[in-house]
């Protein structure tokens, strides 16, 4: 079970470097150089990206599943399956 705040999470309406919950609460605030507008579209694609990170954990998931469940893997599918368990892992804490 994810011990992470549930989603979804969205960037704040009033603040595009602000991720929050689907309660209005804080998950992340995206830290720059807010003198410097030449930052802003950066900082504002990391917070869309920590944003979707409830969907894009679950969709890992899923695929994780899929693949694992194919009765013949084509080609590079190893591989793949070994980066969705390690991206799974780090999302969840685990140190494996």
């Amino acid at each position: 079970m994810a011990k992470h705040t549930p989603g979804p999470w969205v960037t704040s309406a009033t603040d595009d470097t602000v991720v929050i919950d689907a309660t209005g609460r804080e998950v992340a605030a995206i830290d720059g150089d807010y003198n410097d507008p030449d930052t802003w579209p950066q900082m504002e694609a990391n917070a869309r990206l920590i944003a979707a990170a409830p969907e894009l954990l679950e969709a890992a998931m899923t695929a994780y599943k899929w693949l694992d469940n194919l009765p013949s893997r084509p080609a590079g599918c190893t591989d793949r399956m070994l980066a969705l368990y390690y991206a799974i892992s780090k999302a969840e804490g685990r140190n494996d």
